[in-house]
Formats: structure tokens, sequence, C-alpha cells
């Protein structure tokens, strides 16, 4: 019995750091070797809200104008299903993972972007911007759809300025997804709430599948 729980141990041993490794070397490739002057100059354009919110506050306008009033509950999905994954990312992953950044981790980091003193894993960025996305998808999808690229396009940005790993993304946008699912089921009673006699917009054939 022991000697099976102790090769069940190794398997999963190797299986982590596999997933490790490959993680430290696809951040080397991003950070230090897939890298261009012209890139240099917009990831940290795209990464930093405080340069790129002007451009997402005109997005929010355009909603505004296009959908009227429909857009209200849309918007305040959009911002509890942010908050959601940011208070998950934040206070109970982070402080339980205890993941470091690159910056304490790596030899060589290409940091272009002030430092951060905060747990690595996962990126707050990453699930945030899915979080909004994913929900703008099944409830938006004309609007969706720019917003998923725009959070595909801040989770790399997070990895090539040098603040993140791969891994750190990748959940973060997985945690954005599951937070952007149960808001979604929360948007949907209350469409059917506000008219009953209405049928509710379907869910996304991919979410049914997996829920």
């Amino acid at each position: 019995m022991s000697s099976d729980l102790e090769a069940v141990q190794k398997v999963f041993q190797s299986a982590l750091e596999f997933f490790v490794e490959g993680d430290h070397n696809y951040f080397r490739h991003i950070n230090l070797e897939w890298t261009n002057s012209w890139f240099d100059n917009l990831m940290p354009y795209i990464t930093d809200f405080h340069k790129s919110g002007p451009w997402l506050l005109l997005t929010v306008a355009y909603m505004i104008h296009k959908k009227r009033l429909k857009i209200v509950p849309i918007l305040i999905g959009c911002v509890i299903a942010v908050g959601l994954s940011d208070v998950c990312a934040a206070r109970l992953i982070k402080p339980l993972a205890h993941r470091a950044r690159p910056e304490f981790t790596e030899k060589n980091v290409r940091l272009l972007v002030p430092s951060q003193k905060s747990f690595g894993f996962p990126s707050n960025h990453a699930a945030n911007t899915f979080a909004a996305g994913f929900f703008l998808l099944a409830a938006y999808p004309g609007m969706g759809i720019l917003g998923i690229i725009i959070a595909v396009l801040v989770s790399y940005s997070r990895v090539y300025v040098g603040v993140h790993y791969p891994l750190d993304v990748i959940f973060g946008g997985f945690l954005g997804f599951f937070c952007a699912v149960f808001v979604y089921r929360f948007y949907i009673l209350y469409l059917l709430m506000m008219d009953p006699l209405k049928r509710a917009p379907p869910e996304p054939e991919a979410w049914k599948k997996r829920f």
C-alpha cells in the first residue's frame, strides 16, 4: 500500500515539476526573447488601467448609446463578476498559493512596469478582465468578443512586462470564467423576474455542458 502511495506521489511530483518548468521557460521566452521595441512601448500601456482606462470608458459609453437602459443590468453584472473575481484572487487564493512574482525568483527579468509587491498567483488583471469579457460574451455577444480580445491582450501583457508567469494569467482566466458563469445565472433570474412571460436568453452551449 505504501509503495502505491509513493508511486502516486512521484507521478504527481513529476507532473508538477513538468508544469512549473514549462511555466518558467515560457515566461523567459515571452519576457526575454519574443520581444521588440514596439511591444516594449505597447504592453506597458495595455497593462496599465490608468493609461488604457479611457478607451474602456469610451466602450461603455458606446454600449449605453446602443442599448440605452437595457445596458444597465449588464454593466452591473460585469461589475459584480469583476468584484467577485478580484476578491477571490486577491483575498482567498493569493494568500494560500503564496507564489512570488518572476522579479523575485528569476535571475534575468525585463521589468517594464513598477515593481509589484503582492503575490503573483493568480493574476488579478487576468481574472478581472476575463470575468467581464465572459459575462459580456453571454449577455451582449457583440461587445463580448471585444471583451475577450482585451482580456487576452491584458493577460499576455502581464507576462511580457515581467510581473506574472503564464500559469498565473491562465488560472486567472479560468477564475474569471467561473465567476462570470456564476453571476450570469443570477442575471438570467433577474430577466425572468422583470418579465416572467419573456423567455430568458439561452446559456452558451459550452456552459451547459460543463455546468
